[in-house]
Parts: structure tokens; C-alpha cells; sequence
């Protein structure tokens, strides 16, 4: 079942989506304007970059499991901006649909596929062995969904199969953190999209 075939579960612009009648992603579609995603680029591309590591095993960088790049985006005049709207989004959805307890931000991941073949593969985002778990992992869409090809985020469902989260630019995606999810191989052009986590006392 594809995400974004469900028009009918729409709501205030955002994305209700319900598989199996569980709630697996919600957001906001379009939520950054076309030329604030430019604006958005356009800051993040000056950051200094480095290989997309797997935390905790940061030496793990043979690409077996994950190839492209990031920066990292933390409170600064440039960006404040984007932080505010992003997490005030984030809040927003949160008490509408999961009602996790979350207490703040992760700093937020510039992440950069514009290699042929760069991907993510199956991973959860939640941290075990930390005092603030990740409770709630955020997308957003920077990219034209017609600039890239490949290049999909993709989250496993209830009905055991990977579901492709829609595309469109300046959407803000949200799900739990302790879902599967991966992103499939770039087969043509560049995506790029923030990615941000709630953090919050273990879940009980």
C-alpha cells in the first residue's frame, strides 16, 4: 500500500495514514514554500560536510549500509528561522496524533544523495543506551520530486511491506522512531532533505 494513495485520510493540508488501522506516518504537505526550501539549500550547502555514519558505529563506513553526506544544522542566525516553524510543525502533529512525551530536539541533519547508487538501508532511528530517547524522526522534503529519481523513503507498514512516503517539496513527514525505514539507491539526479528527532524520557 502506498502512502500517499490515500486521499481521503487528508487532513488541515497534513497526511493522516493508517495502515491496519495504526497510525504509521502523519505530516505536512508543502508545509516550506518552494523558495524557502531554496533558501534552506542555499545556507545548508555552505556547512561542512562529511560520509553519513550509523551512530554508534561510527566506524562502520565501508557503504555496505549507508553511502552519502551530511551537515549538521544548529541554532544559528541563518537557520533559526527554519528551526522555529520546523519544531512548531513537529509540536503540532505530536499532540494531534501520538501525544509522545518529548521534552526537545536532536540538532538537525542537512543529508545530501547526489551520487548514483547513494542510499540508506533498513534502520530504526530510536537510541537505547541514552538518558533522551528518540521518539519521533522528521523528514523534510527539499528536493522537486522530479529532480531525482530512485531516491524514495520508504517505512515498513503493517502488512509487511515498505510503503514510499510522498515526495512533495517543502513536505515535513513524521513517524516513530522505532519504525523500519530506509532510503532506496539514487538512480538519477540529487535529493537532499533535513532530517530532525524528537527526544524524551524512555518510553514506559
Amino acid at each position: 500500500m502506498s502512502i500517499t494513495s490515500i486521499s481521503s485520510d487528508y487532513i488541515d493540508r497534513g497526511i493522516k495514514q493508517k495502515f491496519d488501522q495504526k497510525l504509521i506516518m502523519v505530516g505536512r504537505l508543502g508545509y516550506f514554500s518552494p523558495s524557502e526550501c531554496d533558501r534552506i539549500v542555499e545556507s545548508a550547502m555552505r556547512l561542512p560536510q562529511k560520509p553519513g555514519l550509523i551512530k554508534g558505529h561510527e566506524d562502520f563506513a565501508s557503504g555496505d549500509f549507508r553511502r552519502n553526506r551530511i551537515a549538521w544544522i544548529h541554532r544559528d542566525p541563518e537557520f533559526n528561522w527554519m528551526i522555529t516553524r520546523l519544531q512548531e510543525a513537529v509540536e503540532l502533529l505530536n499532540d494531534k496524533y501520538y501525544r509522545f512525551d518529548i521534552s526537545g530536539f536532536e540538532p538537525i541533519q542537512f543529508s545530501i544523495y547526489d551520487n548514483i547508487g547513494d542510499f540508506y538501508d533498513s534502520h530504526i532511528d530510536i537510541n537505547l543506551d541514552c538518558d533522551m530517547m528518540r521518539k519521533i524522526s522528521v523528514i523534510v522534503q527539499l528536493s522537486d520530486e522530479n529532480d531525482y529519481e530512485g531516491g524514495n523513503l520508504e517505512v515498513f507498514s503493517t502488512d509487511s511491506e515498505y510503503a514510499p512516503a510522498p515526495r512533495q517539496r517543502g513536505s515535513v513527514l513524521a513517524f516513530p522512531s522505532f519504525l523500519v525505514h530506509r532510503v532506496t539507491p539514487i538512480t538519477k539526479g540529487k535529493r537532499l532533505s533535513l532530517v530532525a528527532w524528537t527526544v524524551g524520557p524512555n518510553f514506559k
